[in-house]
C-alpha cells in the first residue's frame, strides 16, 4: 500500500531548541538562528504534522546555518499520532508478526480517512501562503509539504527557491515538473511507491528545458521518508541522509544573490 509505504519510518531522538509561536494567525514551531542571514525558510511537514520532534530538528540544524526556519501547523491537530510511524516500520521489518499487521492496519483505517477528508494539498498551500505573504522565503518540504513545495514553485510570485524530498501528493511526473518555474532541489528515493527512476529521469528532462538552476538527486538504497522518518540504526540511510543535507549548497549558493526582508521587520510573530 502506498500510503503504508509514505508513513514508515522512526520518531528522532533529540530536544528541539526552538518555540511554538503564532505566525499569520497560524500555531508554528519557530527556530531562531544565533547568527541569522536574513534568509527564511518554511518548512512543509509529512502528515505528522509540527508538533513532533522530527520536523524541529531539522528546522534547528538550518538555524544552525543562518535561517530563520519555522514549521506551521497545517493540519490543525488531525494528523495521525507519531507512534503510528514506528508501528508501520516495525510491520515492514522481515520479523513482523500476523498482529503487527492487523494492528497496522486497523490503525490505519481509524486515523487516515478522517485526516484525508479533512487535509489537501489546496488548504496547506493557502496556509503556507499566509505566511509568506509579505517575506521572499524559500521553500522546503517531505512528502505531502514536498507537492506543496512544487505546487508553489510552480507559480512565479510566491517563494524563490524550493527543495522537495520525496513528494507525494496527486503529482503526476513529468507534467507536474514542466509547470516549475522556480529553482528547485529534489531529493528522491530508491524504494518508493510514488515515484521510480523513470520519474527520475523525465523530471531531469523536463527541468533541462527551463533557464533556472535545478538539482535532481536519486538516493540508492533507502525508503521513501528517510530525509525526514529515516531509521537512526540503518547506516545506510545514515549517509544518505547526511549527504542529502548539501541540500544547504543549493540553497545558500542561490540565495547568496537574493536580498531579503530582514526577519525582524517582517509581520511574523513568533
Amino acid at each position: 500500500m502506498t500510503l503504508i509505504a509514505c508513513c514508515s519510518g522512526t520518531v528522532d531522538a533529540g530536544i528541539p531548541t526552538g518555540a511554538e509561536g503564532i505566525i499569520a494567525g497560524h500555531k508554528a514551531y519557530a527556530a531562531n538562528p544565533a547568527q541569522p542571514t536574513g534568509n527564511i525558510l518554511v518548512i512543509g511537514t509529512d502528515v505528522f504534522g509540527f508538533t513532533v520532534q522530527n520536523p524541529r530538528l531539522i528546522a534547528d540544524r538550518f538555524a544552525a546555518e543562518g535561517y530563520l526556519c519555522v514549521a506551521p501547523d497545517m493540519f490543525k491537530g488531525t494528523e495521525p499520532p507519531a507512534d503510528l510511524m514506528d508501528t508501520i516500520f516495525a510491520m515492514n521489518s522481515k520479523d513482523a508478526t500476523f498482529v503487527q499487521t492487523v494492528t497496522v492496519v486497523f490503525r490505519m483505517l481509524r486515523y487516515f480517512p478522517a485526516f484525508l477528508f479533512r487535509n489537501n494539498e489546496n488548504s496547506g498551500i493557502e496556509i503556507i501562503k499566509s505566511f509568506i505573504a509579505d517575506l521572499k522565503v524559500s521553500r522546503r518540504g517531505n512528502k505531502w509539504g514536498g507537492a506543496i513545495g512544487i505546487r508553489l514553485a510552480q507559480q512565479p510570485d510566491i517563494v524563490d527557491v524550493v527543495t522537495a524530498t520525496h513528494p507525494g501528493g496527486s503529482l503526476q511526473f513529468p507534467h507536474d515538473a514542466e509547470l516549475i518555474v522556480k529553482p528547485i532541489y529534489f531529493a528522491l528515493a530508491e524504494i518508493d511507491q510514488r515515484i521510480k527512476e523513470a520519474d527520475c529521469d523525465s523530471i531531469k528532462l523536463a527541468l533541462t528545458q527551463k533557464n533556472f538552476e535545478f538539482e535532481v538527486e536519486w538516493f540508492e538504497g533507502v525508503q521513501h521518508g528517510f530525509a525526514i522518518r529515516g531509521s537512526k540504526n540503518d547506516e545506510m540511510c545514515l549517509r544518505k541522509e547526511r549527504r542529502r543535507w548539501k541540500v544547504l549548497l543549493f540553497l545558500n549558493a542561490f540565495l547568496d544573490n537574493i536580498t531579503f526582508f530582514n526577519a525582524k521587520n517582517s509581520k511574523a510573530s513568533l
